[in-house]
């Protein structure tokens, strides 16, 4: 097989082929095939293909005509496109021509290549290609001409598209994922909106409280949903309720975007009442122990805390009595009752806004009768008049009688005896019961107990003295001394006789009055039995009348003959009206005499010091 290049239009004789690096020839048995790649018009040729053996030869011939067809723009891209931020941009170029041509787009100037925000997608055939240029995430920035340049050697077209990226709607401040308020009060739902002032832009609130999104009217007068203040996109709701609980979604749209938040807006109240409360017996052997049952409400979209017990009784000045407070984990709990009472409980569910209405109330507990278990407590004896004792106790409310029958019991003996004196007292509302023993401050054992139809309780063990009596003597012969200190004197006096002071003997009292003074009557210096008894703060060389008398717990006795004393002097006080004038070569100085002269003034020391 042989390929001759013969003389045409393109190749006039004399002619004589030049290799080719872009012909290639392949031959197989009894044929062959001549290439050319990227042909242009000077390959344009006749080509004859020989084949021969040993018995001859036959040839064909052809004509390959290769054109030139300048670049074109078969597909522009659109002319004026316009986006927002945020979303892609896709512009579309198509060229045609001979040699296919190439297409490459141009922005500000410079070339765009694949990469970053921008893809260039190419696909087409030998004579047409197809451009498609995508700008991901375009942003304001990304305003501009966009150039599709088409070109193939022979030929160079453009073809232009104005893009426009206008801001994108967003949500600038918008509102907070849950929103908790307590029932009753005001909340503001944020939705704060930025736009492209060319789009405008419409802001619509749909909630959603379990049957589907519903669009809210903010205009209707008087509702209680309405914008926050005119020209603002915020919601307020205004005396918000437990129903108000649900999704609330603020959507901004404009005719090319839109974008929407949502926040879950939950309203607190109180929690509703426990229900079913049931009280029952929980131990065999008595029916003080008691379990008490509930179910649960509402928690009023806060958290239950814990469950307040509550109970009252047939005696209706007790009213309701707080028991005891149960974890909101439990709604069951055990209860230690009192004997011989009739209750009925009721149950408050807490949260964080406060307590539920209480429970309806549970039927009946009776707990049997029992006997008295405790002593009286905080027993007072106090003496009254003389030879007597009052003895006072806390008042013990039928409901902790434990039964019927009930008393108050007192008892009381000297110490070393054995028979017991007994008071029985059948009104609760009395508590006190004084005791005449006959005898002035006389020891007595008092007990006070408890009794009802079932036998006494245990008893409180006090002892105490009855009421003392006026001490009948006066102490004996007074005497005075006077101490160095002025104004100081001891008084002193033989002791008492013990059965005259009627009671505990608690001090002395040494009443004083100065003998030439007017106001006498000065509160009594008080000795302590076995002490120096010194009487301070007197006038010296002054004479006092002196009485003692003694002092019981309760009373005071007679007072001493008064016995008068001249105190010894003292020092004198200072002068009165102490003057000093100036003459020519010396002071003249008087003064008066001194208001406390304290003894005999013998005469006056005068001194003087210099001034630098």
């Amino acid at each position: 097989m042989f390929w001759f290049v013969l003389p045409s239009f393109y190749h006039p004789p004399p002619f004589c082929s030049e290799p080719n690096p872009r012909r290639t020839i392949s031959e197989g048995a009894g044929s062959g095939r001549i290439t050319i790649v990227e042909a242009i018009p000077e390959d344009s040729a006749v080509f004859q293909c020989v084949g021969q053996n040993e018995y001859g030869e036959v040839s064909a011939s052809g004509f390959v005509n290769v054109e030139s067809i300048p670049a074109g723009v078969s597909d522009a891209p659109q002319s004026n496109v316009v986006t927002v931020a945020g979303k892609s941009i896709e512009l579309v170029c198509a060229g045609q021509g001979s040699p296919k041509p190439v297409v490459a787009w141009l922005f500000k100037s410079g070339k765009l290549e694949t990469g970053g925000k921008y893809d260039i997608i190419e696909e087409g055939n030998t004579a047409m290609t197809s451009s498609t240029l995508m700008v991901t995430g375009a942003e304001v920035e990304d305003s501009g001409d966009y150039t599709c340049s088409v070109s193939n050697g022979f030929g160079e077209v453009t073809a232009a598209s104005r893009v426009t990226v206008r801001m994108g709607t967003t949500i600038i401040i918008g509102p907070q994922e849950t929103i908790t308020v307590v029932e009753d009060e005001d909340t503001v739902i944020s939705c704060e909106i930025s736009h492209d002032a060319a789009l405008p832009v419409e802001v619509t609130w749909t909630r959603d409280i379990g049957d589907g999104p519903q669009v809210l009217d903010l205009k209707v007068s008087g509702s209680r949903f309405r914008a926050e203040r005119p020209g603002s996109d915020n919601l307020k709701v205004s005396d918000s309720k437990v129903e108000d609980t649900g999704t609330y979604t603020c959507k901004a749209v404009t005719s090319m975007d839109e974008v929407e938040d949502s926040a879950e807006l939950i309203v607190q109240t109180l929690p509703a009442a426990p229900s079913n409360v049931i009280a029952s017996q929980r131990a065999d052997d008595s029916d003080t122990m008691a379990a008490l049952a509930w179910d649960i409400g509402d928690d009023g979209n806060s958290q239950i805390t814990n469950y307040i017990i509550s109970y009252e009784t047939e005696w209706s000045d007790l009213g309701w009595q707080e028991m005891k407070t149960v974890p909101a984990t439990s709604t069951k709990t055990s209860l230690d009752l009192s004997p011989w009472v009739t209750y009925r409980f009721r149950v408050e569910a807490v949260n964080a806004i406060g307590s539920s209405e209480p429970s309806a109330v549970s039927d009946d507990y009776v707990t049997s009768p029992a006997k008295l278990t405790e002593a009286p407590e905080n027993v007072v004896m106090e003496p009254t008049e003389p030879g007597k004792m009052k003895v006072e106790w806390p008042e013990v409310h039928p409901y902790d009688q434990n039964g019927p029958g009930f008393k108050y019991i007192v008892r009381w003996r000297e110490p070393g005896t054995e028979e017991w004196l007994t008071e029985e007292i059948d009104d609760y509302q009395t508590t006190s019961y004084e005791i005449d023993s006959g005898s002035n401050y006389k020891e007595l054992e008092v007990e006070v107990l408890y009794k009802n139809d079932l036998g006494y309780g245990p008893a409180s063990g006090e002892t105490g003295f009855t009421g003392e009596g006026t001490p009948t003597a006066s102490p004996k012969n007074i005497q005075i001394t006077a101490e160095d200190d002025p104004g100081v004197v001891m008084v002193t006096w033989d002791e008492i006789p013990p059965e005259s002071i009627n009671g505990k003997l608690q001090g002395f009292l040494v009443y004083y009055s100065m003998v030439d003074a007017q106001a006498q009557g000065q509160n009594p210096a008080e000795c302590l039995p076995g002490s120096a008894c010194r009487v301070t703060n007197l006038t010296p060389f002054q004479s006092y009348s002196f009485q003692v008398a003694v002092k019981n717990g309760q009373k005071e006795g007679p007072k001493s003959d008064a016995v008068i004393f001249q105190l010894p002097e003292g020092p004198p006080g200072p002068v009165l009206d102490l003057k000093v004038r100036a003459l020519s070569d010396r002071l003249y100085v008087t003064w008066g005499e001194p208001a406390l002269p304290n003894g005999v003034i013998t005469g006056y020391n005068l001194s003087y010091s210099e001034s630098k």
